[in-house]
């Protein structure tokens, strides 16, 4: 809006009309010859055309215009400028920090990054090894353990068909003990029998014997 105004007010200054100033010079030669006599004339006629125009309230205006102009950009890139460097004093302040505890952090990460290398390093190498040796005694004693139950299976095999035996065993020997104790049974009433027999035969051969010799006594 100002610059309207002032555009506007610059038309209002400006003239309207031109000064012109003219100058001119003619120069004529006339030569004229007699017997004895030469007359020359000369004449010169110069023209100069000068035109001024007054310009110099529009060359203010606009040097003023484009100086306003220019001081108003300039202002504000120096305020842009300032606040940029400002703000980069900050970041770099901020920058410079924030470097400062990154070197710091990575100073303890390295430390703590060897440390924990070398922590799961020595527990995974002392956990492969003990792991790798608990795996090789597993074997073996899975080894062990799967020949000990196999001759635990032919143990329980043999126990299983030795009690079998054993038990048809003791069931002869039942059957034989029991057929025994018959046979003794009857053996022993056989012998008393043959006992009792014996004694009355023995005793009828004694009366036999005994009537025969008072017989043959008295028979003689």
């Amino acid at each position: 809006m100002i610059e309207a105004l002032l555009q506007q007010l610059l038309l209002q200054l400006l003239p309207s009309t031109i000064t012109t100033t003219t100058t001119t010079t003619t120069t004529t030669t006339t030569t004229t010859t007699t017997t004895t006599t030469t007359t020359t004339t000369t004449t010169t006629t110069t023209t100069t055309t000068t035109t001024t125009t007054i310009l110099l309230l529009q060359y203010f205006y606009y040097y003023y215009y484009y100086y306003y102009y220019y001081y108003y950009y300039y202002y504000y890139y120096y305020y842009y400028y300032y606040y940029y460097y400002y703000y980069y004093y900050y970041y770099y302040y901020y920058y410079y920090y924030y470097c400062y505890y990154f070197y710091y952090y990575f100073y303890y990460n390295y430390y703590y990054c060897y440390y924990y290398f070398y922590f799961y390093y020595y527990f995974y190498y002392y956990y492969y090894y003990y792991y790798y040796y608990y795996y090789v005694y597993y074997y073996y004693y899975y080894y062990y353990y799967y020949y000990y139950y196999y001759y635990y299976y032919y143990y329980y095999y043999f126990f299983y068909y030795y009690y079998y035996y054993y038990y048809y065993y003791y069931y002869y020997y039942y059957y034989y003990y029991y057929y025994y104790y018959y046979y003794y049974y009857y053996y022993y009433y056989y012998y008393f029998y043959f006992y009792y027999y014996y004694h009355h035969y023995y005793y009828y051969y004694n009366h036999y014997y005994y009537y025969n010799h008072h017989h043959f006594f008295f028979y003689y």
